[in-house]
């Protein structure tokens, strides 16, 4: 679905941010 993959997308870069990837 979609909004599955959207929501991965943000699940993943809220995940590098909380890391300090960005």
């Amino acid at each position: 679905m979609v909004v599955l993959f959207i929501l991965l997308i943000i699940v993943g870069t809220a995940f590098f941010n909380n890391k300090g990837y960005y």
